[in-house]
């Protein structure tokens, strides 16, 4: 069991030592998944939306 958290610990150690670099590359990256993840889900939305309408299923 120790070896499983020894190795975790130097996987966390050489993922931190990486981090600088990236900087906010990763954020800018989430950043626009999220945005256009919005996006797909407000055309989906709109194409149920006018379909209950058509369908009278609105409430």
């Amino acid at each position: 069991m120790t070896d499983f958290f020894n190795g975790f610990g130097h996987l966390c150690q050489k993922f931190f030592k990486i981090m600088p670099s990236i900087g906010n590359k990763y954020n800018f990256f989430m950043i626009a998944v999220g945005f256009t993840a919005m996006i797909i889900w407000l055309w989906v939305q709109g194409r149920y939306t006018k379909e209950a309408r058509e369908n009278g299923t609105m409430e």
